[in-house]
């Protein structure tokens, strides 16, 4: 069965491959949410107004979804209407303005079909998109360039509208690396000229049900660094020392807007798979910003303003952490979590703070205070690396 996540982003793809259809002169009156609020009304419509041209034939053969049917979409939206809704606002802002991304997607703003195809996880785009950047990332870790965790981190798109020629041009940009090998400009060079040509667009979501911006990334990398360089180190929350007669929070929040504590930076330790983890949280988003999912990463960016600080962070959380695997490996640990769950999570959260957090926090703060310039730069870069606005990450938007 699909997870929800994949089904989510499918049911965007279906209704932008409707929106396709309909066009642009007639989307206002098709996709309307007032009308048609939940979606067993607009199915009704659509199926008496479009008799040649069902749902189904639509989701069969103009999206690519591995894994997903148009039956778990239905389900999705039966369950929750605010993805409907979502699906159905998105897709029509996208329509409406996707010429202001390039005009040679106008071809999709007319009526009937473009040659674009809607991909959810498919192979021929994005799974060779995700290879080439795998060999990208690989030369870069040879050239002594920047690294990054994941393909996330060069584009979170979810979804992408892609030609036969976007198709057939990734094919040959991976048949290239795979011989040759390739490097991030090169890559950057073919696929945002393909965004250019209105071959290929990745588009990154976030639920939406009601006024949809459309925002372009890395697109103009001057305007980029003007936006990130608004950002700097604006203290962090108010964190204490954990201890069983005192529980406190085993997250740190690093605000990095003036005179706002709605945006930030969070590291916590997930205790239950016992990794640390970093996001960022925007105001006014209905999504988080992104993440990190590794203390390895993590001191990675900081050892770019002071290898020396990321080595003694490391040092402390990785004791920290063999002393807490220990305590999960305890026999009496084991015993309990198959007796009594919740007091099992209630002593893992403890062992958490009092063996990881309590180690590396206190440090972590100190060090943020003491140099508020090698700290404006330290949120920047961490900032461009969780949000994927690195010097080498892709050309997307965000349909949020």
């Amino acid at each position: 069965m699909a997870d929800q996540t994949s089904t989510q982003e499918a049911a965007q793809a279906l209704f932008c491959a409707m929106a396709d259809y309909v066009g642009v002169s007639k989307i206002e009156n098709v996709f309307d949410n007032k009308k048609y609020p939940i979606y067993t009304l607009f199915k009704e419509d659509w199926n008496k107004n479009n008799k040649t041209i069902s749902i189904q034939n639509i989701f069969q053969n103009h999206v690519t979804a591995p894994g997903v049917t148009l039956s778990n979409i239905e389900s999705l939206f039966k369950a929750d209407s605010g993805w409907y809704q979502s699906s159905v606002s998105i897709a029509k802002k996208l329509i409406q303005d996707i010429d202001t991304i390039s005009r040679q997607f106008n071809k999709i703003k007319t009526p009937n079909w473009s040659d674009i195809l809607y991909v959810r996880g498919d192979s021929d785009i994005m799974k060779n998109i995700e290879n080439i950047f795998k060999i990208a990332n690989k030369t870069q870790q040879k050239i002594g360039g920047v690294v990054l965790g994941d393909v996330n981190k060069w584009s979170p798109a979810d979804i992408y509208f892609a030609s036969n020629d976007a198709k057939k041009t990734i094919k040959n940009l991976l048949d290239e690396g795979i011989k040759n090998s390739i490097t991030f400009k090169r890559m950057n060079s073919v696929l945002n000229k393909l965004i250019t040509d209105g071959e290929l667009l990745p588009v990154s979501l976030k639920k939406q049900p009601g006024e949809v911006h459309i925002v372009k990334v890395n697109f103009d990398r001057k305007k980029e660094l003007q936006e990130i360089e608004k950002y700097g180190y604006n203290g962090t929350s108010q964190w204490k020392l954990y201890s069983e007669n005192s529980p406190q929070t085993r997250d740190l929040k690093i605000y990095f807007e003036k005179n706002s504590q709605k945006s930030y930076i969070k590291t916590r330790h997930d205790a239950s798979s016992n990794v640390l983890k970093t996001e960022v949280e925007i105001s006014g988003a209905l999504a988080r910003g992104g993440s990190i999912g590794s203390v390895g990463i993590l001191t990675k960016l900081i050892s770019v303003v002071d290898p020396a600080f990321s080595q003694k962070f490391l040092n402390a959380y990785n004791d920290g952490q063999i002393e807490f695997t220990k305590r999960m490996k305890d026999k009496g640990m084991i015993l309990l979590k198959s007796k009594d769950k919740k007091i099992f999570d209630q002593i893992r959260g403890k062992y958490s703070g009092l063996l990881i957090t309590n180690k590396v926090f206190p440090m972590y703060i100190q060090w943020l205070n003491s140099n508020k310039k090698r700290s404006d730069a330290y949120v920047q870069m961490i900032y461009q690396y969780i949000t994927s606005r690195t010097p080498v990450s892709g050309n997307f938007i965000i349909a949020k």
